[in-house]
């Protein structure tokens, strides 16, 4: 959905524009052999997922801005030798952009994960996770700042990120 009113001379307007996506997975059962690993019957994806934003652009003139949210619903993650459950989280973000006077120069500033909730931890066994030895899942909700998030197994945990950038449009 966008709003834009209506142009008032040679000055553009302000546009607002709210935008959103869901995805829902469901599987029934994935069949396997007897000789496959483990792992094979794993979905290894969120059963819900969604994003909500609202762009404002032109806001004064070259000056954009947005906000979004982004939902992820808890799994299981079975890949080889990782074990482990994804918990759910939900965290916002915020970005602003600035064109320059100067001919197609944009000024980019994008900040995600500014706050967060999410549902509980994964813990690995002291000696590493394995076939036998999966990663404890500890339920619990805890909402704020400073806050970190597996979202892939095998990297650091993910809490706030800023970018900044420079975006130039040639001939």
């Amino acid at each position: 959905m966008t709003i834009r009113p209506q142009r008032r001379g040679a000055a553009t307007a302000a546009a607002l524009a709210l935008s959103g996506t869901m995805s829902v997975n469901r599987i029934d059962a994935i069949k396997t052999k007897a000789t496959d690993p483990p792992d094979a019957s794993s979905f290894n994806t969120s059963p819900g997922r969604a994003t909500l934003s609202l762009e404002m652009v032109e806001l004064p003139s070259r000056l954009s801005a947005s906000v979004s949210t982004r939902y992820v619903h808890c799994y299981p993650f079975r890949s080889g030798s990782d074990w482990r459950q994804i918990p759910a989280f939900v965290t916002p973000g915020v970005s602003a952009a600035y064109r320059l006077p100067a001919r197609g120069t944009t000024l980019l500033l994008q900040v995600d994960n500014l706050i967060m909730c999410v549902s509980g931890p994964s813990v690995p066994p002291a000696a590493g996770i394995g076939p036998s030895a999966t990663a404890t899942y500890a339920p619990g909700n805890a909402c704020g700042s400073g806050l970190r998030h597996h979202e892939i197994l095998n990297t650091r945990e993910f809490g706030t990120i800023a970018f900044v950038g420079v975006r130039w449009k040639g001939r």
